[in-house]
């Protein structure tokens, strides 16, 4: 028979059987064994199970196994009296099999003898909680790679070109790495906004990194038009976006790509590239810090592409002012080099002259004056090189003037090689001189030939352009305005990278010995350089090389070509008994020069400088018939100073300037001056005596007037 107390105590938890039953958290009266023996409808309703399936189990059944052991745990405690309650999270199994987060707080109610009774639990379900927490850490965990990784992007920096492509490949890598993505690509966008070219693709599943690929931007209008406009196009379902579903099925199918995320990369305010992540697997939400990250990055490629940009511009003009600093020493070494040509050419003729001379001695000073001539020749361009070689300016309409080359062009270069000609529809006309121009276009189309010993195809075209200021920076020499461009392009060999920026430089050659001089290319800039032009050169090994030239747009019509006779054999010299003052510091020439002349009749004085000159003058000055002088002299007085001295005393004095510089002449403006003639080094002795004859017969003439 049971007492008043027990009754109480039934009927305690009676109530609470009714109050558990009504309570909107979950809640249970759990056997010390574990066998759940109550359970309300909220705590059905948590694990998915009915109040029968869960009197029949145990709370062990639905606990996780990675928290089970710190529940009994907390169970074993709680019946040892070492604690009187105890609370958790934990997980249980829902009956769907998904797992859920619960804050467990449990009681031990006791018997009077001191025995466990039942442990009552409460029970609430945290899921939402733990996953909002899971996402917070996820979020923070996303933030510290993002702010990891750009604070690494931030160091990269190109000390060369060369680096670029090392440094484009710790981009991809990084960018993968830290968005979990498996292909990240670099894209490049032409000038034009005509085409893209993958600089590096990185897939992450294999380590590796390929390129190269190309898009035309006319195959995929919807995606340029979104790329041009947006800061980041996030395509979760790529193949439904109507940005990105033009790539589905040729490129996204096939590799399973499922979603994209691409970033341009602007530069003053223009696209010149794209950051491309393309995550394969099931489609992917791309969060808004991951964009966020993708934007920052595309900031840092524009910076690096500016710095190559700067560097680009900086190396070509280190070129240019090196390559100007050749030209001077060039210049400066035909005009010696003239000196002794003369010397050669001139004692070859005399030696010739010679009557008792053997016949094989004769063939002998033949073939001296032969490599004396071919010697002249590379004088001519090394002075072309250093844009010191004279020039006959005139309008020309340049289509006119490549025609006419290429006519002869096949002969030279072979039936090996096909050349295809487009010409501008407009008249392209310049200010140059066409024979030079003829020289370029031959210097070109011969290492094109070189460039294709199998065979191959050489593209000559012109065309009529226009730079804006944008334009111009692109490439140190350039400027803003209108132009004709002259493009030669070959599908050959192509030139190294290393060799590239030395191209232009006299004297390198990558050609055998014996195949060229390294003079052709050199002579090339020189000449554009005096047509106020430059050059820019593409070339990439194995698919050819492409050479611009830019010469300014001469607004006038081009004037016809002048009737040019064909020359007459050259008379005997001539010969005279006029007094010439001669002036030349070079010895051995003065020494040739007073010979050659006094051989043909003259009287000669002669001088090694301009002060001797005035010397000489001041001593006989009424004897002087005519005064030969060199240009460039020491001591302080040019060729210039003592023409001008004399015509103090003898305004009508004839003059012959000799100089290996044709504009030393022209720059001076003595085109004009009357009875000045100029004598071109190096020249032949029948030459030197007919310019002599000249200028007196001209004086005589002008005195009888």
């Amino acid at each position: 028979m049971m007492g008043p107390t027990c009754d109480a105590a039934r009927h305690v938890e009676n109530h609470f059987r009714i109050a558990m039953h009504h309570s909107a958290i979950g809640m249970a009266m759990v056997a010390p064994t574990g066998h759940w023996m109550e359970v309300n409808p909220a705590l059905c309703a948590i694990v998915g199970y009915s109040r029968e399936e869960l009197l029949a189990t145990t709370f062990q059944r639905l606990t996780h196994p990675e928290d089970l052991d710190a529940d009994l745990d907390l169970v074993r405690r709680t019946l040892a009296r070492e604690i009187e309650t105890y609370q958790m999270e934990k997980r249980y199994f829902h009956k769907d099999g998904r797992i859920v987060w619960i804050q467990l707080n449990a009681t031990m109610v006791w018997n009077q003898d001191g025995a466990p009774r039942y442990c009552v639990s409460q029970i609430q379900d945290i899921s939402a909680r733990k996953a909002a927490e899971a996402q917070l850490r996820a979020m923070n965990d996303r933030y510290a790679r993002q702010e990891g990784a750009l604070a690494a992007l931030a160091r990269l920096d190109i000390v060369k070109l060369d680096d670029l492509p090392a440094l484009l490949r710790e981009v991809t890598e990084v960018v993968s790495r830290t968005l979990g993505v498996e292909r990240v690509s670099l894209w490049k966008l032409d000038d034009a906004l005509a085409r893209l070219t993958c600089s590096d693709l990185y897939t992450s599943s294999n380590d590796r990194h390929s390129g190269g690929f190309e898009l035309e931007t006319g195959d995929y209008p919807a995606y340029f038009e979104a790329i041009s406009g947006l800061d980041v196009v996030a395509a979760h379902r790529a193949e439904t976006d109507p940005r990105t579903r033009e790539f589905w099925p040729h490129y996204l199918r096939p590799l399973g790509i499922s979603s994209m995320m691409d970033t341009p990369v602007h530069l003053r305010g223009e696209p010149v590239g794209v950051l491309c992540c393309e995550h394969v697997g099931p489609p992917r939400i791309w969060t808004p810090d991951e964009q966020t990250f993708s934007v920052a990055v595309a900031s840092m490629l524009a910076a690096l592409h500016a710095q190559v940009e700067r560097q680009k511009v900086e190396a070509q003009l280190r070129q240019s002012q090196k390559l100007e600093a050749i030209g001077q020493l060039a210049g400066g070494v035909a005009h010696d080099f003239n000196n002794l040509l003369t010397v050669i050419l001139g004692k070859a003729s005399l030696l010739e002259q010679e009557p008792a001379l053997p016949e094989s001695a004769r063939a002998a000073v033949r073939d001296i004056a032969q490599s004396g001539g071919r010697a002249a020749q590379l004088t001519r361009q090394l002075l072309a090189f250093s844009r010191r070689q004279a020039m006959q300016m005139r309008d020309a309409d340049l289509n006119a003037t490549v025609a006419a080359l290429t006519g002869m062009l096949p002969r030279m270069l072979g039936e090996q090689v096909t050349i295809e000609c487009v010409y501008e529809s407009r008249p392209a006309c310049v200010h140059a001189d066409t024979n030079m121009i003829d020289q370029v276009l031959l210097n070109l189309a011969v290492n094109a030939r070189d460039a294709m010993p199998s065979g191959g195809t050489l593209r000559i075209a012109t065309s009529i352009v226009t730079l804006d200021a944008e334009a111009a920076k692109r490439t140190a020499s350039a400027r803003q305005g209108e132009f004709v461009c002259l493009t030669v392009a070959d599908n050959g060999a192509g030139i190294e990278p290393e060799h590239l920026p030395r191209i232009f430089e006299p004297f390198f050659t990558t050609k055998d010995v014996g195949r060229g001089t390294g003079l052709g290319l050199a002579t090339t800039y020189g000449i554009v350089q005096q047509h106020n032009g430059w050059i820019q050169v593409a070339s990439e090994v194995g698919k050819g090389t492409s050479f611009e030239i830019y010469l300014p747009r001469c607004p006038r019509q081009p004037s016809a070509d002048p009737l040019v006779p064909a020359p007459a054999p050259p008379a005997p010299a001539p010969k005279g008994r006029e007094t010439v003052l001669l002036v030349e510091d070079e010895s051995a020439l003065r020494s040739l020069v007073r010979e050659a002349l006094t051989r043909h009749g003259y009287r000669v004085i002669d001088a090694a400088s301009g002060p001797k000159a005035v010397e000489a003058w001041l001593a006989c000055g009424k004897q002087v018939d005519l005064l030969l002088t060199d240009v460039v002299m020491p001591d302080g007085m040019t060729g210039f100073d003592v023409a001008d001295r004399l015509r103090e005393d003898v305004p009508r004095l004839p003059v012959i300037y000799a100089s290996g510089y044709h504009e030393d002449f022209a720059q001076h403006d003595r085109t004009g001056a009357s009875g000045a003639s100029f004598l071109l080094k190096p020249y032949s002795l029948h030459q030197l005596a007919q310019a002599v004859r000249d200028s007196l017969d001209l004086d005589q003439v002008a005195g009888g007037l």
